[in-house]
């Protein structure tokens, strides 16, 4: 859970919106943070990868099947988010599904030159990093947000609200770039805003999954509880 969950809380463990956010505010401004960048690229993708197609004066079949190449990479992927976020962690999982990303976007900014082939193989790094953060921006809330339930819905909303002004950032940012300057452009600022996005993980983000020892070592401190209290009934 997130920290100092219990500050600033009454007997119910009620809070107000501003005392869970000063309470929580490390956890909400990095984690957050992340998870906004996260969308921006999520929503980008579905922008520029269509629009990169068209630059590129491809067909629209063409522009079709390359639409779904990336999204049948995406559905390959997905299934591997869980594996990647308990075996290694959430850090490695948020960086190596923001790479795809990096490289889907750098590569979709040879796409006038390259062509089809170019285009098919941008989409599917995309899908494959989309893929990989299935459930992510979820998972990190989850893992952060405090135990109590009024407080871990409250501050859930909170979490998911500005997380998913993202998606604005993801229309609006890219779309910008591209109508002042080129499509060209624009993928490239998203693969430089996935980079950031990779060393913010890296060097502000922390790990919010808590260690298998942990868990264990928590989990044997309630049984033994429990079973001092057995004792102590039977006594």
């Amino acid at each position: 859970g997130g920290e100092a969950s219990g500050s600033g809380s009454g007997s119910d463990g009620a809070m107000s919106t501003w005392s869970l956010c000063v309470a929580h505010r490390k956890s909400l401004i990095t984690v957050t943070s992340f998870a906004t960048c996260l969308t921006v690229l999520r929503v980008s993708r579905q922008l520029l990868l269509p629009l990169a197609a068209v630059d590129a004066q491809l067909s629209i079949d063409q522009i079709g099947a390359i639409t779904a190449a990336s999204y049948l990479a995406d559905f390959v992927m997905f299934p591997f988010a869980g594996l990647l976020m308990d075996g290694k962690g959430r850090k490695f999982a948020s960086a190596a599904s923001t790479l795809g990303y990096g490289i889907g976007f750098l590569i979709l900014t040879f796409a006038k030159t390259g062509g089809a082939p170019i285009l098919y193989i941008g989409g599917i790094a995309l899908g494959a990093g989309n893929g990989l953060s299935s459930g992510l921006v979820m998972t990190l809330g989850s893992d952060i947000a405090p135990a109590h339930k009024q407080q871990r819905s409250h501050f859930l909303a909170i979490y998911k609200t500005l997380a998913d002004f993202g998606s604005f950032l993801g229309a609006v940012v890219p779309g910008a770039i591209a109508g002042f300057s080129s499509i060209t452009i624009a993928c490239l600022s998203m693969a430089a805003w996935a980079l950031l996005a990779i060393l913010f993980v890296a060097f502000c983000m922390h790990e919010t999954r808590e260690p298998h020892g942990d868990s264990h070592a928590a989990g044997e401190a309630v049984g033994a509880g429990a079973a001092r209290k057995r004792g102590g009934a039977k006594g």
